[in-house]
């Protein structure tokens, strides 16, 4: 038994759209205020790509050795 509201026809067009803007499945879901496996389920293969999970990580490794800050 589901215990959270249904994720109606507005909300997959909602999250559709963000998705095709680019937003992450997490940005997603705060958004639409549901939970990001949701999303992921509703809306598969929609992941970042392993270039893109490559930069993100070195972006991160960059900012924890700069204590937040990179330079333009």
């Amino acid at each position: 038994m589901s215990s959270g509201r249904p994720f109606t026809d507005a909300d997959a067009q909602a999250a559709k759209t963000l998705l095709e803007e680019g937003a992450s499945y997490r940005e997603v879901a705060r958004t639409l205020g549901r939970n990001p496996s949701i999303i992921c389920r509703r809306f598969p293969g929609r992941g970042w790509s392993e270039d893109v999970k490559r930069e993100a990580a070195r972006t991160q490794q960059l900012m924890r050795r700069r204590g937040g800050w990179i330079p333009l």
